[in-house]
């Protein structure tokens, strides 16, 4: 079955617009996210990763949550 990508990307943007730190981030910054949620985690885990050992199943939750 086909995914329908335009209305999974408009219904992550509107869950991105609904929080309130998302009026500091630029609507070009908010479409990645909304688009590539699991490239930010990812980039975010290697740019600031964590300083204690995590539980490989919290950090699998941690980057699917999106």
């Amino acid at each position: 079955m086909p995914i329908d990508l335009g209305m999974e990307w408009t219904d992550r943007l509107e869950r991105v617009d609904a929080l309130a730190v998302s009026k500091k981030i630029s609507a070009e910054d908010r479409s990645h996210l909304a688009a590539l949620p699991e490239v930010v985690v990812l980039t975010h885990l290697i740019l600031d990763p964590p300083t204690s050992a995590l539980d490989p199943k919290e950090l699998y939750l941690a980057t699917t949550a999106c």
